[in-house]
């Protein structure tokens, strides 16, 4: 079976129908929101799934959560509660918006970073007016062929000059399954490789590189052309061999409301992971 590329661990688990490799899976509902947590903590999963070790979770959104404040607020809250699982209690707390702001299908982390509500030098300078609120910051770092630098070495500066507790990055991510493509949001604990979705793998950002607890978030925008076709019409048809050198990946036409409306969500849900101690009517008029 050629292998459809994906950055979403449940397609992988979905995908690759083995029984006797060992996975752990939860299935509950978080939010009214479905949600699927698969933690890969043994050698043979890596080796199957492609993935690193670590904890994914996974929130399948209905197709009108694009248009439902009531559903877009609570996929937020569902974030909330698995980052503050993941979060330090205290400490400095990096966001990184991964992407090229430049490409529609690409600037999801830039648009989420732009929506944090930073707080590192307010708290710094005035520490009992902040004192209810969690000392942030945020980057957008842009991509290599922008800046001439590697993402993760501008990150690496950045993090060894502020010494953070936890970074969180944010990226847009690539999916197997044309069903998941803008509804699915996931989180994992084992960081994030900027580029990878498309087969352009960079500089990892991971707790190994970083040293301090790496959070990444992502929403799927696009699919490989090579993987589409798999799709839709199986396995059976020799369709690597007409694929170009250069692979072809696919968006939706409506990718620009999705960029705006998933960088919304998750710039919410981080917001209201970090600053517990506000009320959520007030944390909406800072992101106002």
């Amino acid at each position: 079976m050629s292998y459809k590329r994906t950055d979403l661990a449940l397609d992988a688990a979905g995908t690759l129908q083995d029984d006797c490799t060992p996975l752990t899976r939860q299935e509950y509902i978080s939010h009214n929101i479905l949600t699927y947590k698969i933690i890969i903590d043994n050698d043979q999963s890596v080796k199957r799934f492609f993935k690193p070790f670590g904890t994914y979770i996974t929130f399948l959104l209905s197709k009108v959560w694009q248009s439902s404040r009531d559903e877009a607020m609570n996929a937020a809250r569902a974030i909330r509660d698995e980052l503050v699982k993941l979060l330090p209690e205290e400490g400095t707390v990096l966001i990184v918006g991964l992407g090229n702001i430049n490409i529609t299908a690409d600037n999801i982390g830039p648009k989420v970073s732009h929506r944090i509500i930073v707080t590192r030098h307010l708290k710094d300078d005035m520490p009992e007016s902040f004192e209810d609120f969690h000392s942030v910051c945020a980057i957008s770092p842009g991509v290599l062929g922008l800046t001439g630098i590697e993402t993760g070495e501008i990150i690496k500066g950045v993090a060894d000059r502020i010494s953070p507790a936890a970074i969180i990055a944010i990226d847009a991510l690539a999916t197997s399954d044309l069903n998941r493509l803008g509804n699915t949001i996931q989180i994992c604990d084992s960081g994030i490789a900027p580029g990878s979705g498309v087969g352009n793998y960079r500089f990892a950002i991971n707790r190994e590189t970083f040293g301090v607890p790496v959070i990444a978030i992502g929403i799927p925008t696009v699919v490989e052309a090579g993987t589409m076709v798999r799709e839709l019409i199986g396995d059976d048809y020799d369709i690597d061999s007409k694929i170009p050198d250069m692979p072809l990946v696919v968006t939706p036409k409506d990718i620009d409301v999705l960029s705006d409306k998933s960088a919304e969500v998750i710039a919410c849900g981080i917001n209201l992971a970090l600053h517990r101690k506000i009320d959520e009517r007030e944390l909406m008029e800072f992101m106002a």
